[in-house]
């Protein structure tokens, strides 16, 4: 792949790109994306929080294994020949997972609560938007809500972030949107760390 640098026709060769694989033609080459993996950390020691975090729940157009460009303010395609390796919800439990471990050393996400005797809280995430822009952004929006060991739920917080895409090509776009999510666990890290319950 060429590397460019960006400019105006970043976002118009990206169109061009997703309008060739959306179109009526059948499938030339599948081609399935990871999200990017993050440097591997130590075990975790000395747990001292548990957070329990059910499956991410998405949008209806964002539920399935095809990538989401938004051609212009008005049209949104999915991609045809260039998919993820698993459905997005998927992915995204377990890329934001992750994240979230390696940025909390002491505290433990994990899908259920596997130490009844350590006091569990209760991250639940709703994303609405994970898609290149026509601007030659990446963008990740939704909502994370925490509720505390007894039960009792915090005020939701909306989070929009966007990063933007380095080339052409769909490899820059899962890149730029792994940089989303980051900034997402960054943000949810900083709130655990501020209010443990």
């Amino acid at each position: 792949m060429r590397f460019i640098k960006p400019s105006w026709c970043l976002p118009m060769l990206l169109s061009l790109s997703v309008t060739a694989c959306v179109g009526n033609q059948p499938p030339l080459k599948i081609v399935r994306y990871q999200l990017p993996a993050i440097a591997a950390t130590a075990t975790q020691q000395d747990i001292q929080h548990w957070v329990v975090m059910p499956p991410i729940t998405v949008a209806r157009l964002l539920d399935s294994d095809h990538m989401v460009v938004a051609i212009d303010a008005l049209q949104v395609r999915t991609t045809r020949d260039h998919l993820w390796a698993a459905p997005l919800p998927e992915l995204l439990w377990q890329g934001l997972q992750t994240r979230l471990n390696a940025r909390l050393p002491h505290t433990q996400i994990s899908a259920t609560a596997f130490a009844p005797a350590v006091p569990a809280s209760q991250l639940t995430i709703q994303v609405d938007t994970f898609e290149s822009q026509a601007n030659g952004m990446a963008a990740l929006s939704g909502e994370w809500q925490r509720s505390d060991a007894n039960g009792s739920k915090r005020l939701p917080q909306r989070f929009q972030f966007q990063a933007p895409l380095a080339a052409q090509g769909y490899a820059a776009m899962v890149d730029a949107l792994g940089h989303t999510l980051d900034q997402l666990a960054q943000a949810i890290a900083t709130d655990l760390q501020t209010h443990t319950d």
